[in-house]
């Protein structure tokens, strides 16, 4: 799977290497769409946790100084940014997860040196390890040979 911060900082590179490959680009558009949504949420719930600390500095100050029903309006504040939280939370869980789901069907970037090619016929040989064997029979794959060795029997396999 491709690293997230290597996708959002290479981008350019990431989708040229994903046309290489014939592969659609649309899912990377959907990728900005998604970590945009993800950060802005990280950011409005940081927001809201400040807001939060803010807050209950404040209701440690009034109930030191007796003010219970300020306190208590101040309580009731808090809790309702941590419901908003709460709710931000899984807004960012929902785009993380749609984000690594999405990461997880990219492939990987081809080397530079890979040739760009439609099908594998633009394929070019690198190397060769050794020349073929020329055989004066014809060559049985390992299917026949292992039932005519009978070590394979694939009618009680099956």
């Amino acid at each position: 799977m491709l690293d997230l911060n290597f996708v959002r900082e290479n981008l350019e590179a990431v989708k040229t290497a994903l046309e290489n490959r014939n592969f659609p680009t649309a899912s990377l558009d959907k990728f900005v769409e998604l970590d945009a949504e993800r950060r802005r949420v990280i950011s409005e719930a940081d927001k809201i946790n400040q807001q939060r600390n803010v807050l209950s500095r404040e209701i440690g100050a009034l109930m030191q100084s007796g003010k219970r029903a300020e306190a208590e309006t101040k309580k009731a504040e808090v809790a309702g940014l941590r419901a908003k939280q709460a709710e931000f939370e899984q807004k960012r869980t929902k785009a993380e997860s749609e984000m690594r789901e999405l990461l997880s069907g990219l492939p990987n970037i081809p080397a530079s040196d890979v040739p760009v090619g439609a099908d594998e016929s633009a394929n070019v040989e690198v190397r060769k390890w050794s020349e073929p064997k020329e055989f004066d029979f014809e060559p049985k794959d390992h299917v026949d040979l292992g039932e005519s060795l009978g070590i394979l029997n694939l009618e009680r396999a099956t």
